[in-house]
């Protein structure tokens, strides 16, 4: 039988033996309901030649940093450490990240530029249903084995953080003497490997979410008994600009993921993804979630966004 004793022994020799340095790409603030952390993201160990006992020092874009290994988590196999901010205050309370990859030119606006440079051929100017873009490169509908669904998932690259976060990662190991957009133009043009890897991690995230979405208007639609229905087709002005998935009988509906809610202090809170506050949008009447079991109906108004995970409703919802 393993004594207690030799495997405690096992684990401080693997805590003893693990780096006490490291480099890091990105910082990146996580909220989630109370939880308040930062991730050290493509974490690499490097030599250390003083290193001091039971610490970890971090170096990178955003800062250098030396941290009790008690207050990290170290995910190894991810390539990341995160620390709650409360810890990481104590010693950094004047710290503010910064967004390298926005200051080094990598924006939205950059992005697009750069999308239609790279694939002029594959690029339709906005009209009075679509918004511009890519069609008929990387398709959304090569995935889900709808072929007339020939909106590009790099059209979605303008927006996702992780995507902007690689491309700022390949550019500092390059260090080109390049103008930023055509520097990402060359890359998307010419670079497969990459840009495959970019198309991939931009489809895992919209993936459920296209899939839930379908499933959510099928609910509806057998819940609501209407044959007037209206599905946007992606790349649409009324999906992209108006934040309208589908029209059933006249009504405007956004769909979102559903986690789980509760009903606290008379208020509805509800735990989602990608949330933001739509009552900007005006034609928007009424915003779903749903999970393949419940779908909750709440109206366009009277809610707060604490953050992408979650929102607050005021007024009970219609669950069908």
């Amino acid at each position: 039988m393993i004594s207690r004793e030799y495997i405690r022994r096992i684990l401080r020799e693997e805590v003893e033996s693990m780096p006490t340095k490291f480099r890091y790409t990105t910082m990146k603030p996580f909220v989630k309901g109370a939880t308040k952390k930062y991730y050290f993201n493509d974490i690499v160990p490097i030599p250390d030649s003083s290193p001091i006992p039971g610490s970890i020092k971090l170096e990178g874009p955003d800062g250098n940093f030396i941290f009790s290994k008690s207050v990290l988590k170290l995910e190894l196999d991810k390539k990341r450490m995160s620390i709650f901010q409360k810890d990481f205050n104590v010693d950094n309370p004047e710290h503010k990240t910064v967004n390298r990859a926005e200051t080094t030119g990598i924006t939205s606006k950059n992005i697009k530029t750069a999308l239609e440079k790279a694939f002029p051929q594959y690029w339709n100017s906005e009209n009075a249903i679509f918004s511009a873009g890519l069609r008929g490169v990387y398709t959304i509908g090569s995935k889900i084995n709808e072929p007339e669904q020939d909106w590009s998932i790099m059209n979605y690259f303008d927006t996702k953080v992780e995507i902007h976060d690689l491309l700022y990662s390949r550019y500092t190991e390059e260090s080109p003497d390049m103008d930023i957009v055509d520097w990402m133009a060359d890359v998307f043009q010419n670079d497969d490997d990459f840009t495959d890897e970019l198309v991939k991690r931009q489809w895992k995230s919209i993936e459920n979410g296209i899939i839930n979405e379908k499933k959510a208007i099928e609910a509806l639609i057998s819940k609501k008994g209407s044959g007037n229905v209206i599905v946007y087709p992606f790349g649409s002005k009324m999906d992209r600009f108006g934040g309208i998935d589908v029209t059933i009988d006249g009504v405007n509906y956004q769909i979102k993921p559903l986690s789980g809610y509760k009903e606290v202090d008379g208020k509805y809170v509800v735990s989602t993804y990608g949330m933001r506050d739509y009552t900007n949008k005006t034609k928007l009447n009424k915003i779903v979630f749903y999970n393949g079991k419940t779908c909750l109906i709440f109206d366009n108004k009277n809610y707060s966004v604490p953050g992408k995970f979650n929102a607050i409703f005021d007024e009970k919802p219609e669950i069908i």
